[in-house]
Parts: structure tokens; C-alpha cells; sequence
């Protein structure tokens, strides 16, 4: 499995691999701090989003992870970010995280197409045969978005993040599987084209 080097370019969104040369824009995106409600760090501190870009800029050359930016098509404008997490060469799989969206956009096709042109690329150019998800389990909104595109919730790991507010997060596992993309594929088209009409 040879993990994606290249921007990927949607309809409605274009996923640039994660640069320094993306902080202002990204800090700006960023700057909401409900955004990180559910994460295990907030990227809206400049401080922690320099620490942030600096370490993931370097690990798609290492073949660890890829962090991407996600580009409005329309307005040129950074919207969010997604990522390849927990690249694991010899099993062929990863998890897709980190994902999150400005909270004027959330609940559009911006999300949708993100998460198709991720999984996309994993089963089809990169091979994967499986695909993770772990959400917090209070992340409801989230929890309804991956279970609508077909993922299986395998589980709860508990206690298995420290979060920014001193507090230990319980983490729902989910995963997409390579034979289950076909099907899934096609769930999440019919969406887009709903979002289009």
C-alpha cells in the first residue's frame, strides 16, 4: 500500500496534503472553538497548530500519515481538514480522522464529498481493506454522519484519549471494509447527486 501523495480533486471540494505554507489559512478556518469540542487538541491556538502542521507536513514522505486541507471549489477559501491516521503498511489499512468542517458549512456536501473523495482514494488507488473511524461517543452528530454512509460500529474504546480539558474521552470504532466499498460507494453518490438537484 503506497499512501497518497497528491492533492484530491472533487466537484466541490479539492484535498490538499497539509504544508506550512496552509497556517494563516488554516488558523483562520480554524478560529471557531467549538470546532474542537471532541478533539484531543484544539487547532483554533496558534501555538498547537504550529506544533500541529509542523510534525504532520512530515509524515506523508515517511508513508505514516497524510493530513489535508479541504478547499471550498467555489470560493477558494480553506474550509476544514481531514486525515489519513494510523497507516499500517502490512495489514493495508488506516483511519480516516481528525475530520472537521467550518460551522457554517457543517451538514453540507462539503463533508460528504470529503469523506467520498477519502475513501475513494484509499480502496481505489491506494488498496487499503479497511478503512477506521473513531468519534467520540458524545459526538452525536458525528456519530449520525458515519453510521448514514454505511460504516459498522465495532465497538467503544474507553478512556482511550486525553482530551484539552483535562478529561478522558471514550472513543466508538468504526470501519468500512474493501468489500463493503462498492455498496457504500454508491450510497454516497446518490447523496451528492441529491445535494446537486
Amino acid at each position: 500500500m503506497k499512501l497518497s501523495l497528491d492533492s484530491i480533486a472533487g466537484s466541490i471540494v479539492t484535498l490538499e496534503v497539509l504544508q506550512e505554507s496552509h497556517f494563516e489559512d488554516y488558523y483562520q478556518a480554524a478560529s471557531d472553538h467549538e470546532i474542537w469540542k471532541f478533539m484531543p487538541f484544539p487547532l483554533s491556538d496558534r501555538e498547537i497548530l504550529k506544533l500541529f502542521i509542523t510534525h504532520v507536513s512530515t509524515q506523508p514522505s515517511k508513508g505514516e500519515a497524510a493530513g489535508f486541507v479541504i478547499r471550498d471549489n467555489k470560493t477558494n477559501r480553506l474550509v476544514g481538514g481531514s486525515g489519513y491516521w494510523h497507516v499500517d503498511h502490512q495489514h493495508n489499512k488506516l483511519e480516516i480522522g481528525g475530520s472537521w468542517v467550518t460551522p457554517e458549512l457543517q451538514r453540507t456536501a462539503i463533508n460528504t464529498e470529503t469523506k467520498y473523495l477519502l475513501l475513494r482514494n484509499a480502496f481505489e488507488k491506494m488498496s487499503c481493506t479497511r478503512v477506521g473511524f473513531s468519534i467520540d461517543e458524545r459526538n452525536s452528530q458525528s456519530i449520525i454522519a458515519i453510521e448514514r454512509i454505511g460504516a459498522i460500529r465495532e465497538g467503544l474504546l474507553r478512556s482511550n484519549m486525553a482530551m484539552h480539558d483535562g478529561s478522558l474521552r471514550n472513543s466508538v470504532i468504526y470501519s468500512i471494509l474493501a468489500s463493503e466499498w462498492p455498496e457504500i460507494k454508491l450510497r454516497l453518490e446518490a447523496m451528492l447527486d441529491s445535494w446537486v438537484k
